[in-house]
């Protein structure tokens, strides 16, 4: 991808393509498609604190194109350096989480108002599934923060974080996955699904 330098933060440009092949016996398809992820990479001159962030969009750049903006302004708010300076680890993580919470329902408000309600929460899963039929495409997310030698995680779909250490004997790498995916895979998921009144056996047939 061309990188593109913006403020403190680096992106693909927005019209950047991406190549994909499709082989079958000895024929060869080739096919461009607009870039439909975001990036977001900021680190403060000290260098005590580094966050990575992808946003994987599928069939459109609307929802990552959404998540990447929110982020971003998360990331640049009094709040958020706020709890860095409390230096606790939970305080942190449940920020974090908050940001999730928040640009779920801001994006399911921007598309459809009626989804949401009075105090900021999303409504019923009905107003919730009618406001994606308004919507053509959606974004996984993984979101990685360095901070005091801490690693913090948080993900969203199946996009993944992968740590990749060496070694020594021999000198051989090993990649170890820190992220959990929700997927149907995910039995701690389709608990949670389930409860939101959704059948766990549908999900599992639509993949």
């Amino acid at each position: 991808n061309k990188w593109q330098l913006n403020g403190d933060c680096y992106l693909p440009e927005e019209h950047d393509k991406m190549f994909a092949t499709a082989a079958s016996g000895n024929s060869r398809s080739c096919s461009y498609h607009d870039n439909e992820d975001r990036v977001l990479l900021i680190q403060s001159d000290e260098k005590q604190f580094k966050v990575i962030a992808i946003f994987d969009g599928h069939g459109s750049t609307l929802v990552s194109d959404f998540a990447y903006k929110s982020f971003k302004r998360f990331l640049h708010s009094g709040s958020w350096y706020r709890v860095l300076q409390t230096r606790c680890e939970t305080d942190i993580k449940l920020k974090l989480e908050e940001f999730f919470r928040l640009v779920d329902i801001q994006f399911f408000d921007s598309i459809n108002p009626s989804s949401t309600d009075n105090n900021q929460e999303l409504g019923s899963m009905q107003d919730v599934a009618n406001s994606l039929t308004l919507v053509s495409g959606g974004c996984t997310a993984v979101v990685v923060v360095f901070f005091e030698n801490q690693i913090y995680v948080a993900n969203v779909g199946n996009a993944k974080a992968v740590v990749v250490s060496e070694i020594f004997r021999g000198g051989s790498l090993i990649a170890l996955q820190i992220s959990t995916d929700h997927s149907v895979n995910n039995k701690d998921e389709l608990k949670r699904l389930e409860k939101l009144g959704l059948d766990p056996e549908e999900l599992k047939r639509a993949g």
